[in-house]
């Protein structure tokens, strides 16, 4: 099947006896239309999006691993970063009921753009908390 269509086969068969595949939404002539990206394109893009994807899981849980020495750096306790890990999973999943709805509205790159930029601040603010 091809990527990013659904499977509709013409009724009517070509010279050869095949069917054709009738592609739903059709590609239009414009080069940057997902439909016509070449298949490393598409790839690189498929690989941005899900590295993106793993390394916020991997932030918002990577910090149980450290409890040992962000209790000697912030003097805080494990009760306390727990609240934090479970807050940022939180986060992560309610995120969606926002996410989703702008992403339809507005179109995914400007909605996957403010959220790198959100998760970019968000990072900077971790890193220099003093306390």
């Amino acid at each position: 099947m091809v990527p990013g269509t659904r499977l509709l086969l013409n009724p009517g068969r070509d010279d050869d006896g095949s069917a054709q595949i009738v592609l739903s939404p059709e590609p239009s002539s414009d080069p940057d239309d997902p439909l016509n990206w070449s298949t490393a394109r598409k790839t690189l893009s498929f690989l941005v999006v899900n590295i993106y994807s793993f390394m916020v899981a991997v932030v918002a849980l990577s910090t149980a691993v450290t409890y040992g020495a962000l209790i000697a750096e912030f003097g805080t306790t494990a009760e306390y970063l727990n609240v934090g890990t479970a807050v940022s999973i939180l986060f992560i999943g309610m995120g969606n009921i926002i996410w989703n709805p702008m992403a339809l509205r507005y179109g995914r790159r400007p909605v996957y753009m403010l959220s790198c930029l959100l998760t970019g601040v968000a990072q900077v603010i971790a890193a220099t908390a003093e306390e």
